[in-house]
């Protein structure tokens, strides 16, 4: 094993064989399976039951089972497993399949043990609820627990780190004394010859940082840790009644592991293919929707990547589980996908890239390259929708799933979108459907049910140019709130580049708007003269910003990009790249030519009100269009400006009320009312705050940019 090669250890779960205590607690016979098989449905797309695929409805006292699984798990890149070990003072349950390991030597295959030092319970999650085996700890007991997986820890196909033998356990906030018991464990193992213990810590229950248990790592373990990433009812469909459960978003589950930094101790990642106790706990199941084999390989090679750049000679990675077939958390082959996750382990493990040189250092490599969600809200655009798909196919940016919202198209747009689909090879896809409820209802839908950590929003009739997503995403301000969009490219129905004709007049809007951006102190100031950024189709924020604002208003028809953008100033400042990275398609039917007489301007003075509103709290961007930052320049800029849909100034739809903030009165006092738009360029930057002063002077450094695309 060379020093970068990842260790994989599955967890093991030696529960599919009949004992005396589950044939008295659940009937003669029982094992594992009985519960497999019962488990039903419970929404459109459930994978209920799962079915054992090659290796059957396995009994792990016959030596041949064992021996299947090992090679399997041997030929699909798996280093060993991990057994639960069922230890309550003294007495054993399940025991038989290790100490058959044990006492035959067979199967070759690595091992090493976690100490389920929890209740056994009817539910199987350890709480006090009808307890059928309780975990008594007392020093004395968890000194003879030692004693008795010496013989364990000393066999030469054990799991060793660094030399030690590696020892999990599963609740170590359990333990009365843990430090205590750690330093008593490696004495006792020294005293056995050993080299010590690398003794690990299993993240359950809120257990985090190893080193105040007296412990040397930390075990990822999730689902626990990812409990956050809720979907709710509606993020399936048609849900069973009866359903009392928890649902999830394995999707987003993968997109925030990623994201995770680096913790100050010592932590072993793990990650798991799936999760889904419906086997067992019925309607009231912990579901994680969205798995999938794809998904699973792309955490898997992630985590493995930084793993290799961490502090140890040979690195580990924990998978739960190889068969946990009650809890769809299982590798080995079912009858519906075969060895599809076998065969993402392999891939996940064997695939190294080079790592940047910020990973050697031990930065995270997921924060690079986080999830891109792309919303495509669909109405009857069957002769474009192919063009769009593809276009999000051919980016060059590897992390993006597509989501697309069909708002009751009736021209045949929802099997545009499933051929297309298939014909691109878009792994990472989910299309739903709905009545017709608008764009900005589709939009939200499409963000709601997205995982990524920025969403760009795309619709059905426009299409991407090469390279936006990396670009864009290359140029957004990093943070929790992020919105970023890119100059437009301007097309006929065909796609084809235009500079006038039928255009005129849209371009000679969108030049002028451009130009009125250039000589404001921010983008946020264009953007409220201007929705400069056309469509919705030219907006790539965080999933942060969305929530935090509340998503699209779906009462507004025309203005709804418009008012979203305005709502994210308060938030976030926005990034322009004058670069055209986005096809806008003019095929006579755009909402932005219709003729809609005043519903136009009762919109944008429905968006201005609102704007007006947010303006009564200081906001969280330092450059946002607000008295708090910008004092009496504020009041003149609307003074002197119009709205994009009127001749009136911005003054006349925006109440302002007066700055609360001294620091910046007093930057201000000195600046003329109203401010002429061709002196903005010459204004005196003594007279803005820091953040203004240095925004400034980036907006001008930009001006020949903006000029050249106009």
């Amino acid at each position: 094993m060379s020093p970068d090669d990842v260790k994989l250890i599955a967890f093991y779960l030696p529960q599919f064989h009949p004992i005396p205590e589950n044939d008295a607690w659940w009937g003669p016979g029982f094992t594992e399976w009985r519960n497999v098989v019962q488990g039903r449905a419970a929404f459109k797309g459930h994978d209920q039951p799962r079915i054992p695929g090659e290796l059957g409805f396995y009994d792990l006292r016959l030596h041949e089972t064992r021996q299947a699984q090992a090679d399997l798990a041997r030929a699909y890149g798996i280093f060993g497993f991990c057994y639960y070990y069922y230890w309550f003072n003294g007495r054993k349950l399940l025991q038989q399949p290790l100490e058959e390991v044990y006492k035959t030597g067979k199967p070759d295959f690595p091992f090493c043990i976690c100490w389920a030092n929890e209740n056994w319970t009817r539910t199987w999650d350890g709480l006090d609820q009808e307890v059928l085996i309780a975990q008594e700890h007392t020093s004395e007991s968890d000194e003879a627990f030692i004693v008795d997986v010496l013989p364990l820890l000393r066999d030469p196909r054990y799991i060793r780190v660094e030399g030690k033998p590696l020892l999990l356990v599963y609740r170590v906030n359990l333990l009365p004394d843990p430090q205590a018991t750690a330093a008593r464990w490696r004495q006792i193992a020294a005293q056995a010859g050993l080299p010590g213990l690398e003794l690990c810590a299993v993240q359950s229950f809120g257990i985090e940082d190893p080193r105040p248990f007296g412990f040397d790592a930390s075990v990822e373990f999730p689902p626990h840790g990812y409990f956050h990433n809720s979907i709710g009812r509606d993020g399936v469909e048609r849900l069973d009644n009866s359903f009392e459960g928890f649902l999830y978003d394995y999707r987003r589950v993968v997109s925030n592991a990623l994201l995770r930094p680096t913790p100050a101790y010592r932590q072993y990642r793990g990650v798991m293919p799936g999760w889904d106790n419906t086997a067992r706990r019925r309607h009231a199941a912990h579901i994680y929707h969205h798995s999938s084999p794809e998904l699973y390989g792309r955490w898997l090679h992630e985590v493995c990547e930084q793993a290799r750049v961490g502090d140890i000679q040979q690195p580990v990675v924990f998978i739960n589980a190889w068969n946990e077939w009650a809890e769809g958390a299982c590798l080995e082959p079912d009858l519906r996908s075969g060895r599809a996750y076998l065969k993402a382990t392999r891939q996940a493990v064997t695939t190294h890239e080079p790592t940047p040189a910020a990973a050697q250092k031990g930065a995270h490599i997921g924060r690079n390259r986080p999830l891109i969600s792309v919303v495509i809200p669909s109405y009857n655009h069957a002769r474009f929708i192919a063009t769009a798909i593809r276009s999000v196919a051919s980016q060059d940016y590897p992390h993006v799933e597509l989501i697309v919202i069909d708002d009751g198209s009736t021209d045949g747009s929802l099997e545009a979108v499933e051929q297309t689909s298939d014909e691109c090879g878009i792994g990472n896809v989910t299309i739903r459907t709905q009545s017709n409820l608008g764009a900005a209802a589709a939009i939200d839908r499409g963000v709601m049910l997205s995982s990524g950590e920025y969403v760009a929003v795309l619709n059905s009739d426009d299409f991407y140019l090469p390279g936006r997503l990396s670009r864009l995403l290359e140029k957004t301000d990093p943070g929790r709130h992020a919105f970023t969009f890119s100059g437009v490219q301007f097309c006929d129905e065909y796609g084809q580049a235009v500079s006038g004709g039928q255009l005129d007049s849209l371009m000679h809007w969108y030049r002028g708007a451009l130009l009125n951006g250039v000589n404001c102190p921010t983008a946020g100031f264009a953007l409220l003269c201007s929705s400069v950024t056309v469509t919705t189709s030219n907006f790539f924020f965080s999933r942060a910003l969305f929530d935090d604002i509340g998503g699209f208003n779906n009462k507004l028809v025309l203005c709804h990009d418009w008012e979203f953008v305005l709502s994210a100033l308060r938030f976030a400042e926005p990034t322009f790249v004058p670069t055209p990275l986005l096809g806008y398609r003019y095929h006579g039917k755009n909402t932005i030519l219709r003729d809609v007489g005043m519903e136009r301007e009762q919109e944008g003075a429905r968006v201005l009100g609102a704007f007006s509103r947010l303006l009564s709290e200081p906001p969280v961007n330092p450059l946002a269009p607000h008295p708090h930052n910008w004092g009496e320049f504020f009041s003149n800029f609307i003074g002197s400006h119009s709205p994009w849909f009127s001749a009136r100034t911005l003054a006349t739809f925006i109440e302002s009320p007066v700055s609360t903030s001294a620091s910046v009165d007093k930057h201000l006092t000195n600046l003329e009312a109203p401010l002429p738009r061709d002196t903005q360029a010459r204004m005196d930057l003594t007279d803005l705050s820091a953040a203004c002063q240095e925004r400034w002077k980036r907006t001008q450094h930009r001006r020949t940019d903006v000029i050249a695309l106009t």
